[in-house]
């Protein structure tokens, strides 16, 4: 393990230069017991974390490979970005968060993109940042042969031309959170022919939204290095620009975290007035979601997910975390890794709980009737391969024994009552029905607890 420390300075940051390095200790023991028992191969993945000090100071630790991790993916930490560049562009007068989509894009390309033409033509800014837009779960990946197109305009109009429309599970304006990163393309959409149209007059954009989000956010707010960068993952797809595809390093993220630390004020110049209200105010009915974040939190928060091709040929999970400060003298903290340490399940959720008490951040405990589960849509028959929504939170442990005969679920901004169905059951899931007769199985494969069902596919 190493472990080095920029100097600390308080007042306004010069981003182009950082402090200079010095050497320091970090107790990272807990923490590491925490990554090896979170993860297949621990000794052979990177972890670099980068801990922001209350005093505007710096530490970085390596838990795994003792190399520099240098600068990957970092999946939905990419969605807080996002959010800051339509605050600043927002605040420049380019768009405003209540702009609607139908507003910038033309009907007719409403009409082949969407299922629902009039729903999207509804949706908001500000909707589409905070999952509450209605719009489906993922965006349509593309990856055939030769797919080059840098806008996220050029890209949507291949999708409409290709006849596989966007879907709405509920309406914008019915506060229904639902994560979506396809949301967050259609965000990125609508910027990018603002940005065009503001700046150059322009009909079509010819300035991409990776563009923007390097010249306008990366280097005129945060001052940061090439090694922060929208760019294509393995499909070579440009459509995850918004949701997923950022590339940063531990080194860029803490000078984001410092600029943070500085206060509301010392941003406002860039992001507006009131900023952190703006971002953190819940947008849905179970108040989960801000835009760019979770609601209501004493700093800004977000993990991401995403898959990399490394230079050996071999494509890993990554794994990112930030917890952004708000406030003068508030600790910060951010970690990557080529590994799934930082993901959804029970050991990885200790680990980085582990990473927050080493940064002298609070870690809640959890309810006693709160039980928070992983919950997916299968995109096959079989129960094997899912994509869905991140979390759902259960009154009752439905895996207690005997299985509780209801339980009352709550998944991302609707609720569920749910009656058990032995009928259903199998050797590794537990069946209920919700009152329109639909099934939901819980499942429970080791340590790995899951909930899914096939309502976001309805």
């Amino acid at each position: 393990m190493s472990f080095v420390n920029p100097a600390g300075s308080r007042g306004p940051l010069e981003f182009s230069q950082m402090p200079e390095h010095q050497c320091s200790t970090l107790d990272t023991q807990s923490a590491r017991e925490a990554y090896l028992s979170a993860t297949e191969r621990p000794l052979e993945c990177h972890v670099q974390v980068g801990v922001l000090l209350p005093a505007g100071g710096t530490l970085e630790a390596r838990l795994g490979k003792d190399e520099d991790y240098g600068a990957h993916r970092v999946g939905s930490v990419t969605k807080t970005f996002t959010t800051f560049l339509a605050l600043k562009l927002a605040n420049d007068g380019v768009i405003a968060l209540d702009t609607k989509c139908g507003t910038l894009i033309d009907r007719k390309i409403l009409n082949e993109v969407f299922v629902d033409p009039d729903a999207a033509a509804e949706m908001t800014l500000d909707q589409l940042l905070s999952h509450t837009s209605g719009l489906e779960y993922d965006d349509h990946l593309r990856s055939e042969k030769g797919l080059d197109l840098p806008t996220m305009d050029a890209r949507f109009r291949l999708e409409g031309k290709a006849g596989k429309k966007y879907k709405h599970t509920s309406q914008p304006g019915d506060r229904i959170g639902s994560y979506s990163n396809a949301g967050l393309a259609v965000a990125a959409w609508m910027m990018e022919r603002a940005y065009n149209f503001h700046k150059q007059g322009n009909e079509l954009p010819l300035v991409s939204f990776a563009e923007i989000m390097k010249e306008e956010l990366f280097s005129k707010v945060f001052g940061l290095s090439d090694d922060s960068r929208i760019a294509p993952g393995p499909s070579g797809d440009v459509i995850g620009a918004a949701a997923g595809d950022m590339t940063s390093s531990v080194r860029d993220l803490l000078k984001v975290a410092h600029a943070l630390q500085q206060g509301e004020k010392y941003l406002e110049k860039h992001f507006g007035s009131e900023w952190h209200q703006t971002m953190l105010a819940p947008r849905d009915r179970f108040e989960h979601h801000g835009i760019g974040c979770a609601a209501n939190q004493p700093s800004i928060q977000h993990a991401g997910l995403n898959y990399e091709i490394f230079e050996d040929g071999i494509g890993r999970d990554v794994t990112a975390l930030v917890i952004f400060p708000l406030n003068v003298d508030q600790p910060g903290l951010v970690a990557m890794c080529d590994s799934n340490a930082l993901g959804p399940l029970p050991k990885q959720i200790e680990f980085q709980d582990e990473l927050k008490k080493m940064a002298g951040l609070e870690v809640k405990a959890k309810p006693a009737d709160h039980y928070e589960l992983s919950y997916f849509c299968p995109n096959t028959k079989g129960t094997q391969v899912f994509h869905g929504d991140a979390y759902v939170v259960t009154d009752v442990d439905p895996f207690a024994e005997p299985a509780p005969p209801r339980i009352t679920l709550s998944r991302n901004g609707m609720k569920h009552d749910l009656l058990r169905d032995p009928a259903l059951d199998m050797d590794d899931a537990i069946g209920y029905r919700d009152a329109n007769k639909k099934p939901w199985m819980a499942i429970s494969k080791g340590e790995r607890k899951m909930i899914y069902s096939d309502y976001c596919l309805a």
